[in-house]
């Protein structure tokens, strides 16, 4: 019973915001698309980097937050599902559009370094923001997360630190992720329940 929730959230998702995947899904592969002699690797990666930055945010917004935007979660949580299904369901669709969104574009550099840590940035991101979304009603509670990430990296300097460590980062960005939603769906149920 819960696939079929699941599944009719991640369609309703697609449907409204198909349009938005398919942009943000161009602009991906034409960054992984240009030639060389126009975008060297380097700054091909850092064009992608920052993007997903941006597109995580995107995708939690439009996923979540816009849910409570327009006064649509409480039609979901009218739905004969517990709200945690509702919230799993809403991972799952916010899920499909990251990854549909980096793997081919991130496999197209042909570096699998680069692949590992794309993919735990968009998801980590999306995680994060969504996880703001979840805890304040506030419509611009999503957009913490990428507040917080230039403040980390003021100090002049500071990137160049960061850089040996990315790939440790990637990974600890993935033990993140589950432990946030853990955390969203404990939020969510106390927030729902009646």
């Amino acid at each position: 019973m819960w696939w079929k929730w699941i599944g009719t959230i991640v369609k309703k998702d697609w449907t409204e915001h198909g349009k938005m995947f398919v942009f943000f899904f161009g602009g991906m592969m034409l960054i992984a698309l240009l030639p060389s002699n126009i975008l060297d690797d380097k700054s091909r990666q850092q064009a992608m980097g920052g993007a997903l930055l941006g597109i995580g945010y995107a995708y939690a917004y439009y996923v979540f937050t816009c849910e409570r935007m327009f006064h649509t979660l409480p039609m979901l949580l009218g739905l004969p599902v517990r709200p945690m299904g509702i919230l799993i369901g809403k991972f799952v669709s916010l899920y499909s559009f990251c990854l549909a969104t980096v793997e081919l574009p991130a496999l197209l550099l042909q570096d699998s370094r680069f692949f590992y840590m794309f993919n735990a940035e968009v998801l980590c991101i999306a995680t994060a923001c969504m996880t703001c979304s979840v805890f304040f009603e506030y419509q611009g509670a999503s957009m913490v997360p990428l507040l917080l990430i230039p403040l980390a990296f003021m100090r002049q300097g500071s990137w160049e630190a960061f850089q040996p460590y990315e790939f440790k980062a990637a990974t600890a960005a993935f033990v993140l992720v589950p432990v946030l939603i853990l955390v969203c769906i404990l939020q969510f149920r106390k927030d729902t329940a009646v």
